[in-house]
């Protein structure tokens, strides 16, 4: 008997669920976790998604190994049963999404995309990102605020929302960056004067559909950027080069990058805040420092394809 009461202790002490579900209005549940207090809508088919609960605490104990110091506090979670009602609840910010996130209330919404959690996971995994960091850079929520830095704040949860997938495949960011073909703003300039020289001799220059030219990072950091695909992907390559360029176990970037952040936080000037941590002179200099990164790991890649290729051969 003795035995039987210390194994039901600690099942309920390392359980991540606590066995007390009660019924909420409106047809939904409620229920606690670990690190999630989870408000579930009832579906009228009675199908959902397996192990949701496993796989938030998955998620979270992803983030914590990586951005630890600006995690706190249970998260709140609304799991609508369908996109429908998930675009109801949530109302017009909920349109061409599948996650949101509200900092101040350390609550997410989504909804519950049974035929591709993949999916789902990636995107609850962003949106808790963008949740944290908001909180971390700015704590009370103040309007007039600029923080935290939306390449900062993208990029983290751009990062972050590979890490939660197991398969290369589905590192939708890792993808665009390595299955593409980045270049740097100056090789743009180069491309304009070899077309202008072409089209004198009435030659028409090759183009490669897969070139994305980066902004001058100078640029890019001025906030008063186009935000589309590249340059989500140029924020994602930044704060992967300064976060975890080579995907290392070792912490020493990743406590750079938390002292990085704090500077920011303080208020500190970006190019100081990169001097003080990184040691880079200025932007240019950081600017050369991540072209070389790019060129080894694009390297490291194609090598890694032709390996594979020669291997499918035998």
């Amino acid at each position: 008997m003795k035995k039987l009461l210390i194994l039901i202790v600690f099942i309920l002490a390392f359980s991540p669920i606590v066995f007390c579900i009660t019924t909420a209005e409106n047809n939904w549940t409620s229920y606690t976790t670990a690190n999630f207090i989870i408000k579930k809508e009832k579906n009228s088919n009675g199908l959902s998604s397996p192990n949701l609960s496993m796989n938030l605490e998955k998620i979270y104990s992803t983030l914590r190994l990586n951005i630890g110091w600006m995690m706190n506090g249970k998260i709140t979670v609304y799991i609508y049963s369908s996109y429908e009602n998930y675009l109801k609840g949530e109302g017009e910010n909920a349109y061409g999404s599948r996650a949101l996130a509200y900092p101040l209330e350390n609550t997410i919404a989504f909804y519950d995309n049974k035929e591709n959690f993949t999916n789902t996971k990636q995107d609850i995994a962003h949106e808790i990102v963008h949740m944290f960091t908001t909180r971390y850079f700015n704590p009370d929520q103040d309007p007039n605020l600029d923080m935290p830095p939306r390449w900062i704040d993208e990029g983290m949860a751009t990062l972050l929302e590979d890490s939660t997938s197991s398969t290369p495949e589905n590192k939708v960011w890792d993808n665009l960056l390595l299955n593409n073909n980045i270049k740097s703003y100056k090789d743009e300039k180069k491309k304009d004067k070899k077309f202008t020289f072409s089209f004198n001799k009435k030659e028409e220059p090759e183009e490669d559909e897969n070139i994305i030219y980066f902004t001058k990072f100078e640029d890019f950091f001025a906030e008063n950027q186009n935000y589309s695909l590249n340059w989500y992907i140029q924020a994602y390559a930044i704060v992967r080069y300064l976060f975890n360029p080579y995907d290392s176990k070792i912490a020493k970037r990743k406590v750079q990058f938390e002292q990085f952040c704090e500077l920011i936080k303080e208020g500190r000037d970006l190019e100081y805040a990169l001097r003080k941590v990184y040691h880079y002179r200025n932007f240019n200099n950081l600017e050369q420092k991540f072209w070389k990164w790019y060129k080894k790991i694009q390297s490291q890649k194609d090598k890694e394809k032709k390996d594979y290729d020669f291997f499918l051969t035998i």
